[in-house]
């Protein structure tokens, strides 16, 4: 009982000195475009802490988006954050699969995905975490936040004008786990020294 009250004060204070120290994984502006080849999405192991990633996509099938991400034992996928969202054409979408290819084609439906959304300024969803909105996606297996360790795949595309986008990837350390143990200790710790 004890350990689980101090995680429940130490991990959000985490998630707080994470944000100041957030990690740009991708920025398409700086390291080109990301994959666009569902069988050998662009890659990112991602430990405890918040991950950036800034694109565009546009043009339909011209320029998709895949990535895929790994989520470490002792971790949980938390907060999938749309950051920002600018383009002339106010929805966008995002579907995710488990595993390391995004194994839905293009033409193909939701039944084989984890779930997906539609994002951006049209939904009302920038600034807001949208993982849960993927997992409701209609017609898709369906899961629910946060996600566990594992290896997950996501393809992203705008039917319309390029829309540039910046989702925040935000993964903390399973409770009770041993990271997640000793990051709360010394948040405690810390916040002890500072009374």
């Amino acid at each position: 009982m004890r350990t689980r009250g101090l995680l429940s004060f130490a991990l959000p204070l985490l998630l707080c000195a994470s944000q100041a120290n957030a990690q740009t994984i991708w920025d398409e502006a700086v390291d080109g475009d990301l994959s666009g080849n569902r069988f050998a999405p662009t890659h990112f192991n991602l430990n405890a802490g918040i991950h950036s990633l800034r694109a565009t996509t546009g043009g339909g099938l011209a320029d998709i988006d895949y990535i895929s991400i790994t989520i470490p034992a002792g971790a949980l996928f938390t907060e999938l954050r749309l950051v920002s969202y600018a383009g002339s054409d106010g929805t966008a979408f995002i579907g995710m699969c488990e595993g390391p290819t995004f194994i839905v084609p293009p033409s193909g439906g939701p039944a084989e995905m984890m779930g997906w959304t539609h994002f951006g300024r049209g939904q009302g969803n920038v600034g807001e975490d949208i993982l849960q909105q993927i997992g409701w996606g209609s017609g898709a297996i369906g899961f629910t936040s946060p996600v566990p360790a594992g290896t997950y795949s996501f393809w992203l595309f705008q039917l319309g004008a390029p829309t540039t986008y910046q989702f925040d990837f935000v993964v903390v350390p399973t409770p009770g786990s041993g990271a997640g143990l000793m990051v709360a200790a010394g948040v405690v710790a810390g916040h002890r020294r500072r009374r």
